[in-house]
């Protein structure tokens, strides 16, 4: 085998091995992508947790007032539905373009 012959094989050896590497760092990219949409999906549930949980606390800190009839004001029940009908319109804007899919 002449130097040509084998300095030949060796490039040959060698685009193998980075064809290689290219494929487990391809891979290891996708269980990363793969790994940050399921905390993003974690956290989308946090956040909707969370705005509800607010939207009680908030309401609950104005306290029982009178109808609002009498004040002008809705009651804290009233402001925790609406908060609660807010969080799942914002949380099934959010789902349906994963229903596509």
């Amino acid at each position: 085998m002449n130097a040509r012959s084998a300095r030949k094989h060796i490039l040959i050896a060698e685009s193998e091995l980075s064809r290689s590497r290219l494929i487990e760092d391809c891979a290891l990219i996708f269980a990363d992508i793969q790994k940050i949409g399921v905390r993003a999906e974690r956290f989308k549930s946090f956040a909707s947790s969370a705005a509800l949980i607010v939207t009680g606390i908030a309401a609950f800190q104005r306290g029982v007032r009178k109808p609002k009839e009498e004040t002008g004001k809705s009651s804290w029940a009233g402001t925790a539905l609406k908060g609660a009908g807010l969080v799942s319109s914002v949380w099934l804007a959010l789902q349906a373009p994963r229903r596509d899919r």
